[in-house]
């Protein structure tokens, strides 16, 4: 699998890290699994696309998450790990998602977990240069 993912009750904290190419198939079992999360008022999502290739990036595969990531309304997410391609890419995943409000990109994952948990502004319109 191309990808890791987990999910701490806890703190209401899914991880995922992609790794390589992700195909259509893949990016839909993905999505399966967010949508099989139980419920929370706030859930928080820490993406690492470090690693990952492009072609997960396809029209049908955004339209693909758009469609079947359910559970992401009410939710941050943060993204670490992209390079200036990766977030335009990224950037096109949360708008289809509904999510270009509660989507920030982080070169760390100490500025993420601060932004998620709302110990930080959003970073959008700031200069704040270590968090970006």
């Amino acid at each position: 699998m191309p990808y890791e993912v987990s999910h701490d009750r806890r703190i209401n904290l899914v991880r995922v890290r992609f790794t390589g190419e992700v195909s259509e198939e893949e990016y839909g079992q993905f999505a399966e699994f967010i949508n099989s999360l139980p419920p929370a008022k706030k859930m928080r999502y820490l993406a690492d696309i470090s690693e990952l290739k492009m072609p997960l990036w396809a029209r049908r595969t955004r339209k693909l998450m758009a469609n079947k990531t359910e559970r992401i309304p009410g939710s941050r997410i943060a993204v670490i790990g992209a390079s200036y391609v990766g977030r335009m890419f990224a950037r096109a995943f949360s708008t289809a998602m509904g999510k270009q409000e509660e989507t920030d990109f982080f070169k760390n994952e100490e500025y993420a977990l601060r932004w998620l948990d709302g110990n930080m502004p959003t970073l959008k319109n700031t200069e704040i240069e270590e968090g970006l």
